[in-house]
């Protein structure tokens, strides 16, 4: 069967699939951790983590170069023991499904193994001594798109700028994915990101993979009837050119108002309302108080997804001290009060999540210009002193911002069909595990649009129904 898959990302690059392959739809994790504290995630980030192994997709290992892959592990600290009783908690849960290289130690324990650290207050610490550290994500994924060019990809540029959603009351010739599906996405518009002012395409679809990541609920909510598409090409709901050029070749987009993929892949069964042996298209959307159910958007009720763009720090700084030890070489670790750092090269980078009251959904990439240095200058900077005495004599090199796709019902991922929309399956909400979780994230998905379900790893829990059902699924322990 020829399909076409349109791909949205959160950030701007879109691939031309021409043979399909699951593990071409993952992407990698900036940070590699068996750290997490519930079943669900530790399955989900360890099930998959060789999933980007070069072999896997015919590609000769010697090619790829290093991506400077550290394995110095991850240190949670204590103070408290509420604190410990949590870490003695996920330490056993971690142990029993195969990470027994994480281990508890006590504080005498701790002082001998990081003679940096001041552990006077601490109780406790979990540490992961191997399997467990950091690489380099942009020059993976710069590997991925050479591995994928030689697989017959292409790359092209473009924008999602809206979608085209129809009723299905009526439509009896249609084979639903979910009972209570009511809706349908039937085309995307996208625009040439090189050239703004030309023309715009119109994408039909049968399949979508929402994994816009911040903007995830923006694309779905930057909709329209698609009984209305000459009206809406005429009086676009964006900042677009009212002139577009309908297409219904195979796409793959990859960020939210971002790239474009065109391709043609051979899939087995029949995706979507297409005929059997029809053109068919995938299109995929790349960009602890009580939680509260997503609400429903204006226009016929489709409920909206819990993902906003919330805004993160990272501050780079360099260390020496004539007497203290310096931490080189150290775990990413992480205080008690969720203050975090770790080594970059021979410098180190550091951060901290703000609280409830400080954290404002954005709107707007504009909104990442602002950097925070007052943060680092009054809460990170004398937390780590406190914890590393030799940072008294850090210096503050630069700082960035970026955002987490945050979700605000439970801060986990959301993977599965859309409730309400039958051919989209959802890909979000990770809200800052993506890169850790995406190569079992990315088969998961890929083996619910090929197989119809999922073959080799279940990842149900991570249903939008369990926002529906008003049941969150938090875990203990993230940084």
């Amino acid at each position: 069967m020829s399909t076409c898959t349109v791909i949205i990302r959160s950030y701007a690059v879109v691939l031309r699939i021409r043979s399909f392959s699951p593990y071409c739809s993952t992407s990698t994790r900036n940070r590699t951790t068996s750290v997490h504290a519930s079943p669900s995630h530790l399955h989900h980030t360890n099930a998959y983590a060789d999933t980007h192994q070069a072999e896997e997709v015919g590609v000769d290992p010697s090619l790829i170069p290093d991506l400077g892959y550290r394995q110095n592990g991850y240190l949670f600290l204590a103070s408290t023991e509420a604190g410990e009783d949590q870490l003695r908690q996920n330490v056993a849960m971690q142990n029993s499904l195969g990470a027994t290289w994480i281990e508890l130690l006590n504080q005498q324990q701790l002082a001998a193994t990081f003679p940096w650290l001041t552990v006077d207050d601490i109780r406790v610490g979990s540490y992961g001594h191997k399997y467990e550290g950091y690489f380099d994500p942009w020059a993976l994924i710069s590997i991925l798109r050479k591995i994928a060019s030689k697989l017959g990809v292409t790359l092209c540029k473009a924008q999602a700028k809206a979608l085209g959603i129809s009723s299905l009351q009526g439509n009896d010739n249609i084979t639903r994915h979910g009972a209570g599906a009511t809706h349908a996405v039937d085309c995307v518009i996208t625009q040439d990101v090189a050239d703004m002012a030309a023309q715009q395409n119109v994408v039909h679809c049968d399949t979508v993979v929402n994994a816009a990541g911040a903007f995830s609920n923006t694309i779905l909510t930057a909709s329209f009837p698609s009984t209305d598409l000459v009206h809406f090409l005429k009086h676009p709901i964006l900042s677009t050119p009212a002139h577009v050029t309908p297409q219904r070749p195979s796409h793959v987009i990859d960020d939210v108002f971002g790239d474009v993929t065109t391709g043609e892949s051979d899939i087995k069964g029949n995706i979507g309302s297409g005929a059997v042996g029809a053109i068919s298209q995938s299109v995929s959307l790349a960009s602890p108080t009580p939680p509260t159910p997503p609400t429903s958007v204006a226009h016929g009720g489709i409920t909206q997804l819990p993902v906003r763009p919330r805004k993160r720090f990272v501050y780079h700084f360099k260390c020496g001290h004539p007497t203290k030890p310096v931490p080189h070489n150290s775990p990413l670790t992480v205080d008690p009060t969720g203050a975090y750092f770790r080594t970059e090269g021979a410098a180190f980078i550091c951060g901290i999540s703000p609280d409830a009251r400080n954290d404002p959904d954005c709107s707007s990439n504009a909104e990442l210009e602002k950097l925070d240095d007052e943060t680092f200058e009054d809460v990170i900077w004398p937390t780590l002193y406190e914890r590393v005495p030799a940072f008294e004599m850090l210096k503050l090199q630069h700082s960035w911002a970026g955002f987490y796709e945050y979700n605000t019902f439970d801060q986990n991922a959301l993977i599965g069909r859309h409730p309400d929309i039958h051919n989209m399956v959802l890909c979000t909400g990770f809200s800052g595990h993506g890169l850790q979780q995406s190569p079992a994230a990315g088969r998961a998905v890929a083996e619910l649009i090929v197989d119809g379900g999922f073959t080799s790893i279940d990842l149900s829990c991570f249903s939008m129904q369990r926002v529906l059902d008003n049941k969150p699924m938090f875990e203990a322990g993230i940084v």
